[in-house]
C-alpha cells in the first residue's frame, strides 16, 4: 500500500511541476496544483513518543484558486487526508521508529504542516 501511495505521490508532484512550467503566470483558478506537507505523530499515552515525530510526507492537490499565499493551511483540505490515510501513516511511523509499534493506531495524534513552513521552522 505504501509503494502504491509513493507512485501516486510522484505522479502528482510531476504533474504539478509540469503545469507550473507550462503556464507560470497564466494560472487559471481551475488548474490543480499540489503542495507537500509533513505529517508528525505523537502519543500522549507513551512517554517514549510524547513529542512530535515527523513520520510521513504527503502531497495535497487542490484547484489553484483555493490556495492561499500564507502558510496557514486550510484544515478543510488537509484534515481529511490524514483521516483517510491514517493506516498508511501509522505504518510509515512504525517503519521510521520502532517505538510506534507499541502504540495503538487510535492512540496516535497527527499534525500536518506545509513543507515550506516545516523547513523554515524545524
Amino acid at each position: 500500500s505504501l509503494l502504491k501511495m509513493e507512485k501516486k505521490y510522484e505522479k502528482l508532484c510531476s504533474d504539478s511541476a509540469k503545469l507550473i512550467a507550462q503556464k507560470e503566470e497564466d494560472m487559471d483558478d481551475s488548474d490543480v496544483l499540489s503542495r507537500d506537507y509533513i505529517i508528525a505523530a505523537r502519543s500522549s499515552r507513551s512517554k517514549s513518543i510524547s513529542d512530535w515525530v515527523p513520520v510521513a510526507q504527503i502531497a495535497v492537490a487542490r484547484p489553484f484558486g483555493e490556495w492561499n499565499n500564507e502558510y496557514n493551511d486550510d484544515k478543510a483540505w488537509t484534515a481529511p487526508v490524514v483521516s483517510f490515510y491514517c493506516r498508511e501513516i501509522s505504518q510509515a511511523a512504525v517503519y521510521g521508529a520502532n517505538q510506534f509499534r507499541s502504540v495503538a493506531r487510535q492512540d496516535l495524534e497527527y499534525s500536518m504542516e506545509c513543507m515550506e513552513s516545516f523547513e523554515k521552522h524545524v
